[in-house]
């Protein structure tokens, strides 16, 4: 069984060792089967070893915020409200995605307080874009 074990972890490591080689687990056990050691080895990750990824969905868009929007509460339980402190332009436009990107809703603005239900989400967080013309704002929307 010990074998069994060792076996299909060493496979595991050789298989999802080229993906990331940056930490090793060894065990090891004694003859009843009890765990003795567990070591554990980090390699330093440089910086020619990772990708040039970024967390957000929205990182190509340029950084041109929109001047007096907010949204408010975050976080939030049932709505949130996306307000601008003038009426916004004619193609002002949200896009509420989930955190795999997959959108979730989409609209127009066409006043200056627009309420968008949450309720039916679930439990996390979710990126939040608010265009308007060529410039655009990106929030974090965190439902509780």
């Amino acid at each position: 069984m010990k074998r069994a074990v060792l076996f299909l972890a060493l496979v595991l490591y050789f298989l999802l060792g080229a993906q990331a080689q940056t930490s090793v687990v060894v065990f090891e056990y004694d003859n009843a089967g009890n765990r003795t050691l567990r070591q554990i080895r980090v390699d330093k990750v440089e910086k020619s070893d990772t990708l040039n990824t970024t967390d957000s969905l929205f990182a190509r868009l340029p950084n041109q915020p929109i001047e007096g929007v907010r949204v408010y509460p975050n976080p939030a339980s049932e709505a949130v409200n996306i307000e601008f402190t003038t009426l916004p332009e004619a193609n002002t436009v949200f896009v509420l995605r989930d955190m795999h990107g997959r959108l979730l809703e989409q609209g127009n603005i066409q006043h200056t307080l627009t309420p968008l239900d949450i309720k039916h989400l679930g439990k996390g967080t979710y990126p939040l874009l608010i265009t308007a013309g060529d410039k655009n704002e990106k929030f974090k929307i965190i439902k509780q």
